[in-house]
C-alpha cells in the first residue's frame, strides 16, 4: 500500500485471488490537507478597554483540501464560551468585559477536511471609573477666601495603558495636579475624572466636588442706649436694636467688648465711668475659613455729676431786719453734667424754680436754695447749696425817764434824761440818736438849760 499522506495520484489493484490475472485498476488523488488562515490581532494589543472595536487581519491566506474550500472566522466574546457562526467575512466587533478570542479555519467540502483552527485573543476591561475624593472642607458652605481641596483621591479602577486622574478647577483646564485654592462668592468646584491612554478607553465620568462660597461675616450695628453722645458718670449704658448684617457660615455669634474687655456672647448693661466708654460689637462665625467681622464701636462720653453751684448773698449778711430785700449775685455754675442744664431756686423751701426773684424776709430764717439740674443721661440733680438770713424785728423805740420827771419847770432849768433803755429789734451796729428841741439827731445826750417855752 502507497503512503497517503503525501499528496499525489495513486493507482490501486483489486484482483481474484481464483481467478489468475483478474484484476481490475483503480486511481486514488490524495490532496493536500487544509491549513487555516494566519490571522493577526487589530488592534494588536494585550489589553483593550470595553466597547473597542476588535477585527483581524489575515496576514496568510488558508491553504490545502479538495473540493470547494473557503475560509472562515468566528469570534467569542466570553472566552469562548460561545461562538458567533463560522462566516468567510472578517469579524468586526466591540469589546467585552473579559477574554474575547477570534479564530480562523479553512473548509472544504469535500469529505471531512476542515483544518484545525488559529485563534487571538485581548483581554477586556472596563472603561476606567470615576474617581472619588472627600472634600477639604467637608462642608457645604465656606466663606470666601477659604482653602479648598481633596484628600483621600481614590482610584476605583478601570481603563488600561498609562492612566492619570486629572483635575479641574472651578471650571478650568484639566490638569494632573489637585492644587489648593482660594474660594471666591457663589459655586466653587473641583471636578476629577480618571484618563487612561489604553486602547478604546474613554474618560471616566466625572465627580465633581461643590462648596458655596459665602461673604465673610459683615459688622454689625445697634443703636445706643440712650442714644447721646454725652452722659453722666453711673448711667446704664447698653445697646439695642442689634443687627445682624449677613456673611459668614457655620455657627455665628455676635460678640460684645464693654470697655475694652474681653469678648463675650452676653450684652450686659455697665454704669458709665469718668471719660471714654465703649461697647464694641462683631459677629463671630466658625465656618471654614470665615474671619472675624469688622468691629462696630459705639462711644459715650461720661462727665462727673452736676457740681453744686455757688453764689454770694445779697445782702451778705447774716443778720437782717424783716423786710429787707434777700437775693443772690455772683451765681456760678460749676460745671458737671451734661444734656440741658438750669440752675434752680427754692426761696423759704418753695417750689423749685429757674427764676432768682428777690423776696422780703420775713421774721426768723430765710434762705435761697440753689441747685443744678441737668437732663442729661444718668445725671443726677447737683447737692444744694444754701444761703440763709436771720431776720430780725425792726428797731424798736428806747424809752427814758425825764429829769427832772416833772411836768412844769422854770425856765433855766437843766433838762436831760436817765435810764434810757434799749428796747431791742434791729441788726447789724445800732446807736441810740436823740434830738434836742427838734435839731439834729446825734449819738450824744447832752443836758439842756430851758430858755422859755416849756418843754412837753
Amino acid at each position: 500500500m502507497p503512503d497517503t499522506n503525501t499528496p499525489g495520484t495513486y493507482t490501486f489493484y483489486a484482483e481474484c485471488s481464483t481467478v489468475p490475472n483478474c484484476r481490475t485498476a483503480t486511481n486514488f488523488i490524495i490532496s493536500a490537507a487544509p491549513i487555516a488562515p494566519v490571522i493577526a490581532k487589530s488592534p494588536d494589543i494585550a489589553t483593550v478597554c470595553e466597547g473597542q472595536t476588535l477585527t483581524i487581519t489575515v496576514t496568510t491566506p488558508g491553504s490545502g483540501g479538495t473540493g470547494t474550500c473557503v475560509d472562515e472566522y468566528r469570534y467569542s466574546t466570553n472566552n469562548g464560551g460561545s461562538w458567533s457562526a463560522w462566516s468567510t467575512t472578517l469579524p468586526s466587533f466591540a469589546a467585552i468585559t473579559g477574554t474575547n478570542l477570534v479564530e480562523s479555519r479553512r473548509n472544504c467540502d469535500s469529505g471531512t477536511c476542515v483544518s484545525s483552527s488559529n485563534q487571538v485573543s485581548w483581554a477586556v476591561v472596563a472603561d476606567p471609573a470615576a474617581p472619588t475624593a472627600t472634600k477639604s472642607p467637608n462642608v457645604t458652605d465656606v466663606c470666601v477666601g477659604a482653602s479648598l481641596s481633596l484628600t483621600s483621591v481614590t482610584d476605583n479602577g478601570g481603563g488600561t495603558g498609562t492612566c492619570v486622574i486629572e483635575y479641574s478647577h472651578n471650571g478650568g483646564p484639566w490638569t494632573t495636579t489637585l492644587t489648593p485654592f482660594a474660594a471666591v462668592a457663589g459655586t466653587n468646584t473641583i471636578a476629577i475624572r480618571k484618563n487612561c491612554d489604553g486602547s478604546g478607553c474613554d474618560l471616566s465620568l466625572v465627580s465633581t466636588y461643590t462648596w458655596n462660597a459665602v461673604a465673610d461675616p459683615a459688622a454689625p450695628t445697634a443703636t445706643k442706649s440712650p442714644d447721646v453722645t454725652d452722659v453722666c458718670v453711673g448711667a446704664t449704658l447698653s445697646l439695642t436694636g442689634v443687627t445682624d448684617n449677613g456673611g459668614g457660615t457655620g455657627t455665628c455669634v455676635i460678640e460684645y467688648s464693654h470697655n475694652g474687655g474681653p469678648w463675650t456672647t452676653t450684652l450686659t448693661p455697665f454704669a458709665a465711668v469718668s471719660g471714654a466708654n465703649t461697647i464694641a460689637i462683631r459677629k463671630n462665625c466658625n465656618g471654614s475659613g470665615c474671619d472675624l467681622s469688622p468691629v462696630t464701636t459705639y462711644t459715650w462720653n461720661a462727665v462727673a455729676d452736676p457740681a453744686a453751684p455757688t453764689a454770694t448773698k445779697s445782702p451778705d449778711v447774716t443778720d437782717v431786719c424783716v423786710g429787707a430785700t434777700l437775693s443772690l449775685t455772683g451765681v456760678t455754675d460749676n460745671g458737671g453734667g451734661t444734656g440741658t442744664c438750669v440752675i434752680e431756686y427754692s426761696h423759704n423751701g418753695g417750689t423749685w424754680t429757674t427764676t432768682l426773684t428777690p423776696f422780703a424776709a420775713v421774721l426768723g430764717a430765710n434762705t435761697i436754695a440753689i441747685r443744678k439740674n441737668c437732663n442729661g443721661s444718668g445725671c443726677d440733680l447737683s447737692p444744694v447749696t444754701t444761703y440763709t438770713w436771720n431776720a430780725v424785728a425792726d428797731p424798736a423805740a428806747p424809752t427814758a425817764t425825764k429829769s427832772p420827771n416833772v411836768t412844769d419847770v422854770c425856765v433855766g432849768a437843766t433838762l436831760s434824761l436817765t435810764g434810757v433803755t434799749d428796747n431791742g429789734g434791729g441788726t447789724g451796729t445800732c446807736v441810740i440818736e436823740y434830738s434836742h428841741n427838734g435839731g439834729p439827731w446825734t449819738t450824744t445826750l447832752t443836758p439842756l438849760q430851758l430858755l422859755q417855752e416849756p418843754i412837753p
